[in-house]
């Protein structure tokens, strides 16, 4: 049985959100939509299944005026 190679990182960030490289032996996915609130960049989640086709769910990052930032709470060290 012949399967093909992939190596898959997510240390680099791609605008896309993923990029292939290599003749597709290589690929980066990036899961960090607007990458400290100023790249613009899209996110990634790269699905593989069983007959090892790939399928890349892209993610915007959630506007500035929609965003619901938590009241900071102190936890204190000893419950």
């Amino acid at each position: 049985m012949d399967r093909s190679v992939i190596f898959i990182r997510w240390c680099r960030q791609c605008c896309a959100g993923y990029k292939y490289m290599f003749d597709e032996k290589l690929v980066t996915v990036w899961s960090a939509p607007n990458y400290c609130y100023r790249c613009g960049n899209i996110a990634a989640i790269l699905a593989i299944n069983d007959t090892d086709e790939r399928d890349a769910k892209l993610f915007r990052a959630v506007p500035d005026s929609d965003r619901v930032i938590p009241p900071r709470n102190t936890t204190p060290y000893f419950l």
